[in-house]
């Protein structure tokens, strides 16, 4: 339903069998802000399919491991903290990460990377 403030010209065809009705109309609408996209990084996960990635993965494990041992006298949240530091090097190393935007979705375009940004920037420039 119209406001009368809303309505500003309305015009009628009667002579036809027809009933048509033309109207001006002012409406307001309100305009979405856009959120900005947050980006993570996450583990390439993918990779485990492959077994020398798997390989790979655990052997950068028992290496952080080795050089980072949890002691006997370190009490659990600091022995929590060591194996997760070790675990996620070794992750980091073998699997590597991927760009996941803030509803989840990943990124579709791992080909477009800064340097082809870069690239298109450049080419953006010299056509302006």
């Amino acid at each position: 339903m119209f406001l009368s403030q809303q309505i500003l010209d309305v015009r009628a065809n009667i002579g036809t069998d027809h009933k048509l009705v033309l109207a001006k109309l002012k409406m307001t609408t309100q305009l979405k802000k856009k959120t900005p996209s947050v980006k993570t990084e996450k583990f390439n996960v993918e990779s485990l399919n492959n077994e020398s990635t798997k390989q790979l993965y655990s052997n950068r494990c028992k290496q952080y491991i080795t050089r980072n041992p949890i002691l006997q006298q370190d009490n659990p949240d600091i022995a929590w903290l060591k194996l997760k530091e070790n675990i996620y090097k070794g992750a980091t190393e073998a699997w590597g990460t991927h760009t996941v935007s803030q509803n989840g979705k990943p990124n579709n375009k791992p080909w477009f990377t800064t340097e082809v940004k870069n690239i298109t920037k450049e080419k953006k420039k010299i056509y302006l």
